[in-house]
């Protein structure tokens, strides 16, 4: 059986599939998007994770959400509504009741001064001095990125040691090259290593600390980002809801200009002809053909396992079979009932900012390099870093008052586990292992409150949602991995080596987990290939 007549089949029903979807429906053209699962949103996603609690499945906040993608997809017509986190929203815990609550007013510098005098200064100087290197480098998310040489070629002399440590240096450098205190690096620490399957000691790590002053200083966009991003700190507003309110209204917006959205449609292989892609095979056997392909999963999953590798130039097929995709990212959710009592908190009005803050729960630089290094020999024993959101504790749509969900997103958790281990026998014991760790040095009556626990281990997510081997990154974001690097070399433009199939997902420049920008440049690429000449994205000055 064969579905023919779309001008374009789009793979996966993620955040940036569905936003190319509503740009490329808005420009004209009829789309398709197959969704192996049965709901849209990947990741991405508001659900029951427990029987009772309803939460984010996956990502727990929208602040990386563009603002251009948010006013030209209509988000906010087509259900999206914001919930501002008054005071500050969020916050640094670490081990003995040591905190850094982000306040946004007088009692901000103090947070950091505690810990050794003159360290506010030194913090905000630095993230001041990145956000200035980031303007002087001039890149752009909302194109095909530069060469990295392009980028070294364009750092001021003031900023060359800055540069060389915060784009190839370690994490531990930079910090001590800046910060004095233990407690202020590990902060940035734990921002640093989320995500990717890297330790404070991995060389390049600190790049990921750069990606959000580049994004405030992109070419053409300063005056779109700069109202909602603020410092690499704070995440202002939530969407009522959660995450899924988001990713539902990309749907709508895109099926209310003709997108088709068919779930439970896992794709099995590319139909490519004559070196063209024209279309794919879902299972069961039916095809669904168009004049262009769009992969809004893993770039590299699909050039393996979707492509015939007869249609890949064999020395990409040997640079991709030695490309590294493991990740180290996944989820534990807590359900209770009753109020968490946070070890940090001095008071009843510190323990409610707690409580509606998004926290960075971890130890020390030196304590993250061990867990890592544990987690690359296959185990999960070591100290986590845990980011968490209870928002339950600002948003009353989703559970009864006075049950909570803790959305906990989880580093250190290996894809592939050391001595034949499994994750099916083993979920339990690191969804035990993260909440006896939590309860011990952050929320002592948190064993006292639970109703129900669980979680979605990396090889979870890539069995039940298709997440590339657990990989929430569809890579990891290192320098060496991004600009013309990203995806792959030679295809940073969001083409493929196959005509007439393009990349997406967050595995395409910028990354930076749920911004959109994968989806709208991608767009703009297909449409030029399609010979589209339909205006619907804001012109950047």
């Amino acid at each position: 059986m064969s579905t023919n007549g779309y001008d374009v089949v789009v793979i996966g029903a993620g955040h940036n599939g569905l936003a190319l979807a509503g740009y490329l429906a808005r420009a004209g053209l009829t789309v398709c998007v197959l969704e192996q699962s049965d709901a849209i949103g990947g990741v991405c996603q508001t659900r029951e994770v427990l029987p009772g609690f309803r939460g984010n499945l996956g990502t727990n906040s929208p602040h990386n959400l563009d603002p251009l993608v948010i006013r030209e997809l209509e988000l906010e017509r087509y259900g999206v509504e914001w919930i501002p986190i008054p005071g500050a929203s969020a916050a640094a815990l670490l081990p003995g009741g040591e905190r850094i609550i982000a306040y946004r007013d007088e009692r901000r510098d103090p947070e950091f001064d505690q810990f050794g005098h003159g360290e506010a200064e030194r913090y905000f100087g630095l993230l001041e001095a990145m956000n200035d290197l980031g303007r002087e480098l001039d890149v752009s998310f909302y194109d095909a990125p530069p060469s990295l040489d392009e980028v070294q070629a364009r750092v001021p002399d003031r900023h060359r040691e800055l540069f060389d440590l915060a784009f190839f240096g370690t994490t531990r450098e930079l910090l001590d090259r800046y910060l004095t205190t233990d407690q202020v690096k590990a902060s940035l620490g734990m921002l640093a290593v989320v995500g990717n399957f890297v330790g404070p000691d991995t060389p390049g790590s600190a790049f990921s600390l750069m990606q959000r002053p580049l994004y405030r200083g992109a070419r053409g966009a300063r005056d779109y980002t700069k109202s909602v991003l603020g410092t690499s700190e704070y995440a202002p507003r939530n969407v009522r809801g959660g995450l899924g309110a988001v990713t539902q209204a990309m749907g709508r917006s895109a099926q209310a200009h003709g997108a088709v959205i068919r779930t439970e449609a896992p794709v099995e292989r590319m139909i490519v002809e004559d070196g063209r892609a024209i279309g794919v095979v879902i299972a069961g056997g039916e095809e669904v053909r168009g004049r262009a392909v769009v992969s809004a999963i893993n770039p590299v999953q699909t050039l393996r396992e979707l492509v015939p590798s007869s249609e890949i130039p064999a020395d990409l097929v040997d640079y991709l079979g030695g490309v590294e995709m493991e990740g180290c990212l996944a989820k534990i959710y807590v359900g209770i009932e009753g109020e968490p009592e946070y070890l940090a908190a001095r008071d009843e009005e510190e323990r409610q900012i707690l409580a509606r803050c998004g926290l960075r729960m971890g130890s020390y630089v030196d304590s993250m390099q061990a867990a890592y290094e544990r987690a690359r020999e296959g185990h999960f024993d070591g100290d986590p870093v845990v980011y968490c959101l209870m928002q339950t504790a600002f948003d009353d749509s989703l559970n009864p008052t006075g049950r909570h969900l803790m959305s906990m997103s989880v580093c250190f958790a290996p894809y592939h586990l050391a001595d034949g281990m499994s994750w099916p026998e083993q979920r339990d014991n690191w969804v035990n292992h993260v909440v006896d760790w939590v309860a011990d040095n952050h929320i002592p009556n948190l064993r006292d409150i639970i109703v129900e626990t669980g979680g979605m281990s990396p090889d979870d997510f890539h069995r039940e949602l298709g997440v590339y081997q657990g990989n929430a990154l569809h890579g990891d974001v290192l320098v060496d991995t991004m600009f013309d690097r990203r995806p792959i070399p030679g295809y940073s433009d969001y083409t493929s080596p196959v005509e007439g199939l393009f990349f997406c997902s967050v595995g395409t420049w910028p990354a930076n987990y749920m911004n959109g920008l994968g989806g709208r440049n991608a767009s703009q690429r297909v449409m030029r290939f399609l010979g589209s000449t339909a205006q619907v994205i804001t012109p950047l000055g």
